[in-house]
């Protein structure tokens, strides 16, 4: 199933994509290197992540889960869960101790809204991701982008390697995620010039 949707994924860019400067070779999990000025796209309609590099040369496209679409009471608030439309930017990393909410590991890395604003979301692992990420439907964190303990570990390595910070964009419309990307793409070859 996971073949099958990278394939998908690379067909969809083929298709959405023709006559842009956007032709991103997918990658595995082994095949990764981060490199400065990697950035995370989230499509929260679909529940998939990619990281890209800065020259848009490689992508690794993984299954996430992210925000319940409905209201929610969680650590004494009551709001509306599903994982916002958003720029962010991933500005420091933590171990928490609840192993349930957060995973194994405990590592929990926080979004800054556009950088500067605090919010309670993040990216980390949970005690039942690896059974989520294998439904159809992901909606099932408070809020946050879920990955798997192994991917959240990868994510980490690039948050490191860009001096402890990493972009992150969430959205529900998967063209506007190829948009920034090709846009992303076309920006770092005219620096090049």
């Amino acid at each position: 199933m996971f073949t099958r949707a990278l394939l998908s994924f690379g067909i969809f860019l083929a298709v959405i994509t023709p006559g842009t400067a956007f032709a991103a070779r997918m990658v595995s999990e082994t095949d990764w290197e981060p490199r400065p000025g990697d950035s995370f796209y989230v499509n929260t309609n679909d529940n998939w992540g990619y990281l890209l590099h800065h020259d848009s040369s490689e992508v690794l496209a993984f299954p996430v889960a992210t925000g319940i679409q409905g209201t929610i009471n969680y650590l004494g608030m009551r709001y509306y869960a599903g994982t916002p439309d958003a720029n962010w930017i991933a500005k420091t990393a933590s171990t928490q101790s609840d192993r349930t909410t957060f995973g194994p590991t405990g590592l929990f890395l926080r979004l800054f809204k556009n950088g500067d604003q605090y919010t309670r979301y993040g990216i980390h692992g949970h005690a039942y991701s690896q059974n989520w990420l294998t439904l159809l439907s992901r909606y099932k964190s408070a809020g946050c982008i879920v990955t798997s303990e192994q991917i959240l570990q990868i994510i980490k390595t690039t948050f490191d390697v860009n001096g402890g910070q990493l972009e992150v964009t969430t959205s529900k419309n998967q063209d506007k995620i190829m948009q920034e990307m090709s846009i992303r793409d076309l920006r770092e070859k005219a620096l090049a010039l």
